[in-house]
């Protein structure tokens, strides 16, 4: 199973809770944001959802995706920026 915040965010009426419902039957998910542009560049709340995964005992893969809105550089900085104070913790 490979879940993706892309789709989640269309197809589950409760993303967090299918997450936690299925939670032993991944160990990657795909970060992308509402509009398809990497995580943080939407309205996809990312924080919540990093929180969520922790107070789960999430301790698999993040990998991040989107279409390029900008350039690959400015945008993989803006979403990495973005992520990042979620993700230190």
């Amino acid at each position: 199973m490979l879940p993706d915040t892309f789709y989640m965010n269309i197809e589950e009426s409760d993303m967090l809770e299918s997450l936690r419902a299925h939670k032993d039957r991944f160990s990657s998910l795909h970060l992308s944001d509402n509009n398809r542009f990497f995580p943080g560049l939407g309205a996809i709340d990312f924080r919540r959802l990093i929180e969520f995964l922790s107070r789960i005992g999430y301790q698999g893969r993040l990998a991040i995706e989107g279409n390029v809105r900008d350039s690959v550089e400015s945008d993989l900085r803006a979403s990495a920026a973005r992520l990042k104070p979620f993700l230190e913790k």
